[in-house]
């Protein structure tokens, strides 16, 4: 996690096994898409993204390219993801 306004790094989170490809935030969400197939959603607040990921989503076969979520509330229980698969 970036702070542009300090012009540091503020966050590191490692949690995939291989390298992020993708990134979406929406509504206080993350959504984090990796070339080792995995798709995982974290909590965004003004303190930092959570520690742990809210979903792990392990559906691809290949690396992950793309990741998406909707920007209303009320799809929050919906993410897009694609793979090379």
């Amino acid at each position: 996690l970036y702070s542009v306004g300090r012009g540091r790094v503020q966050q590191v989170v490692r949690a995939h096994e291989d390298s992020v490809s993708a990134l979406c935030v929406a509504g206080g969400r993350l959504l984090s898409g990796s070339w080792d197939s995995s798709v995982k959603l974290w909590a965004v607040t003004p303190a930092g993204i959570s520690a742990t990921p809210l979903r792990t989503l392990g559906e691809h076969d290949d690396q992950v390219l793309s990741v998406n979520l909707p920007a209303s509330t009320s799809d929050a229980h919906l993410c897009i993801s694609g793979s090379r698969d």
